[in-house]
């Protein structure tokens, strides 16, 4: 409490206190080295949806990132089992108006928290260490009385998509627009107002797609050779000793059994080694051959010298 002044402001009074961190909060990080000084936070306003259920005194600053050139303070909730960010803000250094006015800004799943955050001053604060400081519920708790229950009704919009991922929210004036065969309308009841969405054939101002050759319907399987189904639809096609019919993908398999071959890796293994032998034995026969021509012909020119040299002249004298 302060002394010795009298009829302060309430936020000049709040420059002298912890408020609005809790009274009995240290303001202590968790390294003990840095320490918020109570002329840097004088007020603080936090709506949270009460269908969040939470309890508005276990909000507490988790987290002051102190930089040469400005703070970035967290706001979040403990529970018994675990913490949760839910608001943010971003303060300039070197504030020089006295209790500036700075947005708290939710962090999903708190995004549509719009709060609001007071800084006295920044020479003290100034003077502390730099770099990140967390805190505990403990050493920085917030009042109770900063956090209270928003007020009930729309503050955006924001579209699902199938996957469940969530669109960007939507803020101010917001039409709903009926597509194709979409039809919207609205009742209004003691209970509330309702709009209803039907999906409705025909419905809106869009025309049908009448692409050509699309728009008529494919003439259906009626008779295969001449042949027609049962009258359930189905029709039978069976196999034989040779033909088996098995299904495919989007078809039918007929597979002939007996014209596959009949012969595995150890067959063909040695028919290969017999044409190798086969091919050795043809050389050696050509090469045979080709020696017997050579002697033939050396042979046919001996014999053939023989017989000139033992014939007789029959025009020689005498």
């Amino acid at each position: 409490m302060p002394t010795g002044q009298w009829n302060l402001e309430w936020l000049n009074h709040n420059s002298q206190r912890h408020y609005p961190l809790a009274a009995d909060s240290s303001k202590v990080d968790t390294t003990g080295s840095f320490v918020i000084p109570d002329d840097f936070l004088v007020g603080l306003d936090l709506p949270v949806s009460p269908a969040m259920d939470m309890e508005t005194g276990r909000f507490f600053i988790r987290r002051i990132a102190h930089y040469g050139n400005g703070f970035q303070l967290t706001v979040a909730y403990s529970t018994t089992t675990s913490i949760v960010d839910v608001a943010g803000a971003i303060i300039p250094g070197g504030v020089s108006e006295r209790n500036s006015v700075f947005d708290l800004n939710g962090i999903y799943p708190f995004d549509d928290v719009k709060g609001k955050l007071v800084v006295g001053r920044t020479d003290s604060i100034a003077t502390q260490p730099t770099g990140l400081f967390n805190f505990t519920l403990a050493t920085a708790r917030l009042e109770p009385q900063t956090i209270r229950p928003a007020i009930q009704g729309i503050s955006s919009f924001r579209i699902i998509t199938a996957g469940g991922t969530p669109g960007e929210r939507l803020y101010g004036d917001i039409e709903l627009v009926a597509g194709r065969n979409m039809q919207l309308s609205s009742s209004s009841t003691p209970e509330g107002t309702t709009i209803l969405i039907s999906a409705i054939s025909g419905e809106g101002t869009i025309e049908e797609c009448l692409c050509e050759g699309e728009s008529a319907p494919l003439p259906c399987i009626r008779t295969i050779n001449g042949i027609p189904g049962t009258p359930d639809g189905n029709f039978s096609i069976v196999g034989d000793n040779c033909l088996t019919i098995s299904p495919d993908s989007n078809g039918i398999k007929i597979t002939n059994v007996c014209a596959q071959p009949c012969c595995g890796c150890e067959e063909l293994a040695q028919i290969t080694a017999e044409l190798e032998a086969f091919r050795a034995q043809r050389n050696t026969l050509e090469h045979f051959v080709t020696s017997l021509e050579a002697e033939s012909r050396a042979f046919s020119v001996t014999v053939l010298g023989a017989r000139l040299g033992d014939r007789n002249c029959q025009n020689c004298d005498g």
